[in-house]
């Protein structure tokens, strides 16, 4: 059976995707879609137009791992309606672009099933982690925070261009697209009503403009705020730290040639001292042998200043037979050793 939900068109150099219908409807899976994407050249870029009400999330969820998975990259288009799933599709993108007459809608994953409570239990569960899931790709593609995302999907919100744009949702908005044959029952949307679905403008308030929701955007402005003046601080904090680490740096530097100068001065001052005591010594020298020349010349004899002259031998000898202590005796020899033995050797 040929999928009527989507269709390929290759072109030159890119591949023309159009998903114009219910995601996994008319009993073709995604399996059928991710099996044609195969046969598309690795250097193709995808081009994916899309017209859709939404469908099976995990058929949608294959489709876009798939597409996003693709080498040639991925362009998604938002022709006319990309609801429920199909937004999911829509912000795979990069970029992700959205017609001027648009619309974009998220809302809560839903599902049903028939058999006992353990069944619908199960069914719960399951449901619980998908919707995880599609938080997770609507917060990692707009960069709100999670509780505004959850409010929007469980207000199910509907977004114009514009406000898909100003969201992040989408990149940018192109000029409206020419009529799109395709029409859907939208009465299973809660909030569908409130569109004139015939030019996709809002007959009433966006729900984005509710009191609890602008007291979502509000508070998360507020964060944001504080955010960016955290971050300016720190940069300021941090800009001080590499200015003082940098006057730290100098002064150590400083410090360091300051100890070098003290260093080189020290050893210039001993230098200086040793030269000059050598000067002294060499001075006292030439004033002694020149005083030597002079009193030679005329015929005096030097006098030795603070000398006492020696003791005559005979004195010596003299003085030593006087002392009659013994111990007396052996210190009087002990210092005048020299005298005494000269005077006996004779």
């Amino acid at each position: 059976m040929k999928a009527t939900w989507y269709e390929f068109k290759a072109k030159s150099d890119e591949t023309e995707i159009l998903l114009y219908d219910e995601i996994g409807g008319f009993g073709i899976s995604a399996s059928a879609f991710v099996a044609e994407l195969q046969s598309v050249p690795k250097n193709h870029r995808l081009v994916l137009r899309i017209h859709s009400p939404g469908g099976s999330v995990l058929d949608g969820n294959v489709i876009a791992n798939a597409i996003k998975a693709h080498p040639g990259g991925v362009t998604t288009h938002i022709d006319g309606l990309a609801a429920s799933m199909a937004s999911v599709l829509a912000i795979a993108g990069r970029p992700a672009r959205m017609a001027a007459n648009g619309l974009l809608m998220i809302h809560n994953v839903s599902g049903g099933v028939y058999g006992d409570s353990a069944e619908m239990r199960r069914t719960a569960a399951l449901l619980d982690k998908v919707q995880e899931s599609v938080i997770a790709a609507y917060v990692n593609r707009t960069g709100k925070p999670r509780d505004v995302i959850t409010k929007m999907m469980d207000d199910e919100t509907w977004m114009n261009a514009e406000e898909a744009k100003a969201f992040g949702f989408v990149d940018s908005i192109t000029a409206d697209t020419e009529a799109i044959a395709a029409k859907f029952d939208l009465s299973k949307f809660r909030n569908a009503h409130k569109f004139d679905t015939t030019n996709n403008q809002p007959s009433k308030p966006m729900l984005i403009e509710t009191p609890e929701y602008l007291a979502l955007v509000a508070e998360h402005k507020t964060t944001c705020e504080l955010g960016v003046k955290l971050k300016t601080d720190l940069e300021a904090v941090t800009a001080e730290k590499t200015e003082l680490s940098a006057k730290l740096s100098e002064a150590q530097n400083k410090l360091t040639d300051a100890d070098k100068a003290i260093t080189e001065l020290k050893a210039s001052i001993e230098k200086t001292a040793a030269e000059h005591a050598a000067a002294l010594s060499d001075f006292d020298k030439k004033v002694s042998a020149k005083a030597a020349t002079m009193l030679a010349q005329t015929g005096t004899t030097p006098v030795v200043i603070g000398s006492p002259a020696a003791p005559e031998p005979n004195a010596i000898i003299t003085q030593f037979n006087a002392i009659t202590n013994p111990i007396e005796r052996v210190r009087f020899y002990r210092a005048n050793k020299v005298a005494i033995d000269a005077t006996f050797s004779k």
